[in-house]
């Protein structure tokens, strides 16, 4: 993949707002189509080779897709970034690294730092018409990219977190909120529970509610709570 992007194709991901290929649910006819007048990014990555099936429900007919392996979807997802940014240069990548040592480090400050940044290139104009889906579809990648120990969006019995991340001592649980308050956003982490299925590993749990700013498109606020 990294040495012939299809730079067509994440351009086409980006223009329909697609950024999440984990396991995807497609029809045998999704599968083959090919209209050239109705291109869809998800046909053409399995048809690319950039998807692959990994199981068929014989009840639904229906094929679930993914990556082949990680380095394949770590690379589509680092163009992916790029792409929603508008950065042409190899920073996406550095920034993630950043990410990743701050929150090896416990350096929540920091963290909220390089959030900041993943979003400092969006034009103004490009983000008021759509913040919503560049908020969403920047964070997954940007956790997406912190590699196999994250995992973004896990779904509980009371509801899904935005994003689960485990380093050698911490696990993570952040919920973001966009206009709305921190405050709250640190509450549904704690009482949707979604760091009790981490209690027996031995880490420090760390709760982490971030309100997002559609107006300054910054991080305005920001609380975080060791779970015992």
């Amino acid at each position: 993949f990294s040495t012939g992007t299809p730079t067509w194709l994440v351009k086409l991901a980006k223009e329909k707002f697609l950024y999440d290929f984990n396991h995807l649910s497609v029809t045998e006819d999704e599968l083959n189509s090919f209209d050239i007048e109705n291109l869809r990014p998800i046909t053409l990555l399995f048809q690319t080779g950039y998807l692959t099936i990994v199981s068929y429900s014989q009840e639904d007919f229906l094929y679930t897709l993914d990556f082949p392996n990680q380095e394949v979807k770590l690379s589509l997802n680092q163009y992916l970034l790029k792409a929603y940014r508008q950065d042409e240069s190899e920073g996406a990548l550095l920034m993630v690294v950043h990410l990743r040592n701050a929150l090896q480090n416990n350096d929540l400050a920091q963290a909220m730092e390089v959030m900041n940044t993943v979003f400092s290139s969006l034009p103004y104009d490009l983000w008021q018409n759509e913040n919503e889906r560049f908020y969403h579809a920047l964070i997954h990648l940007t956790f997406t990219l912190l590699g196999v120990y994250v995992q973004p969006e896990v779904h509980t019995s009371r509801g899904r977190c935005d994003a689960l991340v485990q380093t050698q001592r911490y696990v993570y649980a952040f919920e973001f909120k966009l206009d709305k308050t921190s405050s709250e956003a640190l509450t549904q982490v704690k009482t949707k529970g979604y760091l009790t299925p981490y209690k027996s590993l031995g880490k420090e749990l760390v709760a982490v509610g971030v309100n997002f700013s559609t107006a300054t498109k910054s991080v305005e606020s920001w609380e975080v709570e060791i779970i015992l």
